[in-house]
């Protein structure tokens, strides 16, 4: 009988694109994939380390997923088990502690640990190296939209982020190789590809030629099959002219850019190391919305950063509601050892961080709303993804800016490109009338 193995994956679209990797690569060795719910030979847990809750949950899940198997080879990997590779190893319910690079070998190791009659107790070398893995995809469980991961690593060190210690320097991928992996995602059927990083604004410095993300953006939207090419969270000194320049000739790249401010103080962007001031980041939005009127531009934004007095919150509150954001991702300041800020005097009280976080969840509720409302009366392009909840009429998918949009339509309209007519707004998604396929 052949093994089974479950994976579960915390955290980024990064870590996401990861584990699918190597759940290719364990299937190619003869393993069945099972739901994490269920009972397996082999369970691989994807970890992260961007907050304390992160690093909680992640040990709170290695304890609860022994227990669906006691004789179970239970693997870790990911920025969690990099940056704390000792904490994990004393969990005696580990078998495998990896990190966040070398991952093509992991398959192997975990093949010889099932083989193996007795328990083990592997830890991977956790330096790193200036290259990528070799580890690519042909699918994705989505289908209609995957992932494609570009590079790796961050050289920036913000004062307050523990992930250029988890993930290590900048390394990019070869382009041609960024290119096939595409290519071989549409002969899949895909129609969307999104194309991530730790940093993608520096993608191609290491490479000989130094090829940027505009290059890379172009060779894909020369493949036939892909209809869109959307980006994951950048950088803002990404939108340098190069960029505008790809985002007005290429048609296929979405209007949807997600770029993390985390301050609208300046006093506090140069205590947090980030490179810009506020109104540069103005003028970064700016400049996206010459090019592309209807962009939808997100961020995230941090509450409670070492110092940050109410006149800086206030300060983030205004500029927030300024650039008139799509959506927002806010979280509180969690101390991470071995950073800058963790030293940092004036650390914020807990119970101000929280009410803190309500005031601008507030603020993004009233902001995500007001953005699908200029939706309203509008014709757009929906991705169609699946079914939505218990009406098989209802349909749910996404508008090249990443508005979630729902309608009736009765045939199957999986991975189809329809127009829409968005009739109704709500704060977290649009409902629309269907008018015809376009594809």
């Amino acid at each position: 009988m052949g093994y089974t193995f479950a994976v579960l994956s915390l955290g980024c679209k990064v870590n996401q694109y990861e584990i699918q990797a190597l759940c290719e690569e364990l299937a190619k060795r003869g393993l069945t994939q099972v739901p994490f719910d269920q009972p397996a030979d082999s369970y691989i847990v994807n970890t992260c380390t961007v907050t304390g809750m992160s690093d909680r949950k992640s040990r709170q899940m290695l304890r609860r997923t022994k227990k669906l198997n006691p004789k179970s080879v239970l693997t870790v990997m990911g920025c969690y088990s990099q940056l704390s590779p000792d904490a994990v190893a004393a969990m005696e319910e580990t078998n495998i502690v990896w990190g966040t690079r070398h991952r093509e070998k992991l398959p192997d190791v975990i093949m010889d640990a099932l083989g193996s009659n007795t328990p083990v107790k592997i830890r991977s070398d956790m330096t790193f190296e200036r290259k990528i893995d070799p580890i690519n995809i042909s699918y994705m469980s989505e289908r209609c939209r995957s992932y494609i991961k570009i590079e790796d690593g961050c050289n920036r060190y913000c004062t307050y982020c523990a992930i250029p210690y988890a993930r290590g320097p900048v390394c990019s991928r070869n382009p041609q190789e960024i290119v096939d992996e595409a290519k071989r995602l549409a002969k899949d059927g895909c129609r969307e590809v999104v194309l991530i990083g730790i940093n993608l604004g520096v993608y191609g410095r290491d490479l000989e030629g130094k090829p940027t993300i505009s290059h890379v953006i172009k060779e894909i939207a020369e493949i036939p099959e892909i209809a869109r090419i959307r980006i994951g969270s950048m950088e803002p000194d990404m939108v340098n002219e190069e960029f505008l320049e790809c985002l007005a000739t290429t048609p296929k790249m979405c209007s949807h850019f997600h770029m993390a401010l985390q301050s609208g103080c300046d006093n506090q962007l140069r205590d947090m190391h980030r490179r810009y001031t506020c109104q540069e980041f103005d003028e970064y939005c700016q400049n996206l919305r010459n090019v592309r009127p209807d962009a939808a531009i997100c961020t995230d934004i941090m509450v409670g950063f070492p110092g940050e007095t109410d006149a800086d919150f206030e300060s983030t509150m205004g500029f927030v509601e300024k650039i008139d954001f799509a959506q927002m991702h806010v979280f509180k300041y969690s101390r991470r050892p071995g950073t800058k800020a963790d030293k940092m005097p004036n650390q914020v009280d807990e119970e101000l961080k929280n009410s803190r976080s309500e005031a601008l969840i507030s603020l993004e509720n009233k902001l995500s709303l007001k953005f699908n409302e200029t939706l309203v009366g509008k014709t757009m392009e929906v991705l169609v993804e699946r079914k939505c909840g218990q009406d098989e009429n209802l349909w749910e998918g996404h508008t090249d800016n990443y508005v979630t949009v729902r309608f009736c339509g009765g045939e199957n309209l999986s991975n189809t490109l329809v127009n829409v007519n968005v009739t109704r707004a709500e704060t977290d998604c649009v409902y629309g009338t269907i008018e015809i396929a376009t594809v």
